[in-house]
């Protein structure tokens, strides 16, 4: 039975919602609360709510049947709900877990937006749009290397003695003057940048950690003591899929969208000036404490790695590529 502050409580709250003819007079003394219906056949009046103190028990409120049912529903509801219960163990564990996880993922979205940014623009493209990064990738080769002047060619010696000229004297395109990584599937077009091997040499990790990161402001990087493009071995490149949101760097996600990538997809690097291509043969998520990714080969191979999922460090997603020899 609801307590008598809790009752009073209800009572002058539903006395403000009935309409004014069906109010009634607080009870006082011992008061008591139930719930009936039965139709008044002669008056057409339906009465349903006895509510009063004890020697008024039966005394019936009466009211007009067209009174909302909402009305009367909420009032029944009240009426046998009892005291307010305090909320259980495992109501406030889901409340709280639903709560955490909502600001979580509120936060890193905001404070990782450029990288989820990159990720939804390039869904819409390929969904509905059907466009490509192709063209796009190569764009800073088409507007930025120059090409050779027509010279004349002396039929009378090979193409190789022409210096590699086609023998109608067609132009050949120069490659970036610098190191560059191009992924055409995923549109980037990013600067291979290199780190002072000295830190690795000593084993002063935090120094090399901090010497790397200071590099990939300005690209990608190739990680010291692993191969260069062209030898047989491991060429390790690492680059951020996201990053501090105040960070300065302008290449803060450039791998959000490496794993679009799939088996079959190319990727070009550009390295003292002269280009190699690779083919990507394998995929997979490791964990931080894997460097077993480092590891060089006998073969001529890339690797590339960011971390993942977006906007954390849980774990790292790995690209393997192999050199298609020419």
């Amino acid at each position: 039975m609801p307590s008598r502050e809790f009752q009073k409580k209800m009572y002058g709250r539903y006395r403000k919602a009935l309409p004014r003819h069906l109010h009634m007079r607080e009870p006082h003394e011992t008061p008591w609360y139930s719930l009936g219906a039965h139709t008044d056949e002669t008056s057409g009046y339906r009465s349903f709510l006895h509510m009063g103190p004890a020697k008024n028990r039966f005394r019936h409120i009466k009211h007009p049947s067209n009174v909302t049912r909402a009305v009367r529903k909420e009032i029944s509801r009240v009426l046998h709900m009892g005291e307010p219960q305090p909320a259980g163990f495992f109501s406030n564990f889901v409340r709280y877990a639903v709560t955490s996880t909502a600001i979580f993922a509120s936060l890193l979205i905001v404070f990782n937006f450029q990288a989820y940014g990159s990720v939804v623009s390039y869904w819409w493209m390929h969904t509905f749009s059907g466009e490509t990064f192709a063209k796009e990738a190569f764009a800073y080769v088409e507007h930025t290397a120059p090409t050779l002047l027509p010279v004349p060619v002396n039929t009378t010696h090979s193409t190789a003695e022409a210096g590699g000229l086609h023998p109608d004297g067609s132009q050949l395109p120069i490659n970036p003057p610098d190191n560059r990584i191009m992924i055409p599937k995923i549109g980037q077009n990013i600067p291979i940048k290199e780190v002072d091997p000295k830190n690795l040499v000593d084993q002063k990790w935090n120094g090399l950690e901090q010497d790397i990161q200071e590099a990939l402001k300005e690209g990608v990087v190739r990680y010291p003591g692993t191969a260069q493009p062209g030898q047989n071995g491991n060429v390790f490149i690492t680059g951020h899929s996201s990053y501090y949101l105040w960070d300065p760097g302008r290449y803060k996600d450039v791998f959000a969208l490496l794993h679009e990538l799939a088996l079959g997809d190319t990727i070009t690097i550009f390295y003292d000036e002269n280009r190699y291509d690779y083919v990507v043969k394998e995929i997979r998520v490791v964990s931080p404490k894997e460097i077993d990714v480092l590891q060089q080969s006998n073969d001529k191979r890339l690797t590339l790695m960011t971390c993942t999922p977006i906007g954390t460090a849980i774990n790292r997603l790995v690209v393997i590529a192999e050199q298609v020899e020419k």
